[in-house]
């Protein structure tokens, strides 16, 4: 289930959502770049799938941690929405996490929801002076043209220094080790096991030449271009 080669049918039977091809291959890239940049036209379904994103996020790597920033708190409440909603309509998925802490939570600054040891929380930027100290290993800023580039750069950015639990990664390597000698490890194994760190995911539509999301698309693409 946990194989990006099958989320189709991983989100037909968890949350009874049928995907287009498309969205399959978006989830895809998603789970292997470390700074995917989503631009669509709006209607096209971005923050649906950023939800969904995040929640098969939450499941397959227990202890993940997501902040959800928009420049509005509206922005990123409509993906917490979406994640609200695929827990509420999915009887599997609270079969699953159905501890007392699991499942969505609304407060005054801020949206939580949890499953299991991850969770995922949808923040409102501001002016950036009230989020400061959160950690994240993963960002999704939507709405990326709204969004103040200097505040990114110096606060959003920052959230996602932070690793996952050291000790825990001496153990897998040690078990990777021993199935290898045994051999029991194969490729398929492998490629389940990438392990991409920490990532950060900017989204929005197409915005003007002259602004900043136009600079980081040109940026991002010579990086692309000359393999940097």
């Amino acid at each position: 289930l946990r194989d990006p080669k099958y989320f189709g049918a991983t989100c037909k039977l968890l949350f009874n959502i049928e995907l287009h091809p498309m969205q399959i291959a978006i989830l895809q890239e998603f789970w292997i770049r470390a700074f995917p940049m989503y631009i669509a036209s709006r209607g096209w379904g971005k923050s649906f799938l950023l939800a969904l994103y995040a929640v098969l996020r939450c499941i397959f790597h227990p202890g993940t941690k997501i902040v959800i920033v928009g420049a509005a708190f509206r922005q990123s409440k409509i993906i917490f929405e979406y994640m609200e909603n695929m827990w509420r309509t999915s009887s599997i998925l609270r079969s699953i996490f159905n501890g007392n802490d699991d499942g969505p939570r609304r407060d005054v600054d801020r949206c939580t929801i949890r499953l299991g040891d991850s969770w995922a929380v949808a923040i409102p930027m501001g002016d950036g002076s009230k989020i400061r100290g959160l950690r994240a290993h993963i960002i999704i800023a939507d709405e990326f043209a709204s969004i103040s580039p200097d505040i990114y750069e110096t606060v959003v950015s920052g959230f996602a220094a932070v690793s996952a639990s050291p000790i825990q990664n001496v153990k897998e390597e040690a078990k990777k080790k021993a199935m290898k000698e045994a051999g029991l490890w194969n490729d398929e194994l492998e490629a389940l096991e990438y392990k991409m760190g920490n990532q950060a995911i900017i989204s929005g539509t197409a915005d003007y030449a002259f602004k900043h999301f136009a600079a980081y698309w040109k940026r991002y693409k010579g990086n692309i271009v000359t393999g940097k």
